[in-house]
């Protein structure tokens, strides 16, 4: 129902709170604009149907969440990019020269969840570069 209702173009508005008539409502506003726009989807920081990075889901949400993503991306014909697997992090401990243990997921997502919290700026730029890299390596450009 939700994807020949959500993503077809069917919504009313009713479906726009769930996530495949939010998805379908973003797609065709940003298609409005300009249709020749190429559109990539990103499954951020989720680890293979494991828990997300430090948000409290739990591994049946996450793995919804990146299924519905590809399905998404498969309907429209977009391209995916698991930018988790990109980034080469793992959750791996280590302690710094200072003494701290940390992982590098923390330092990548500061506050657990968020790569902007990265006050350097480098956790933007690795998922800049993922990104770029995805769309050299495809026909968009």
């Amino acid at each position: 129902y939700a994807v020949a209702n959500g993503l077809a173009g069917n919504d009313t508005g009713g479906m726009r709170g769930e996530y495949f008539g939010a998805m379908a409502y973003i797609i065709a506003k940003i298609q409005q604009v300009d249709p020749r726009i190429r559109i990539v989807i990103g499954n951020y920081f989720s680890q293979d149907y494991g828990t997300a990075l430090g948000d409290g889901m739990n591994s049946f949400q996450t793995k919804y969440i990146l299924q519905a993503n590809q399905s998404i991306a498969d309907y429209y014909g977009f391209h995916i990019v698991n930018v988790y697997k990109r980034t080469g992090l793992r959750n791996y401990s280590f302690t710094d020269n200072s003494g701290v243990t940390t992982t590098d997921m923390i330092r990548f997502c500061p506050d657990g969840v968020h790569p902007a919290s990265d006050t350097t700026g480098l956790s933007n730029k690795i998922i800049a570069g993922i990104y770029l890299n995805e769309l050299k390596g495809s026909l968009y450009i």
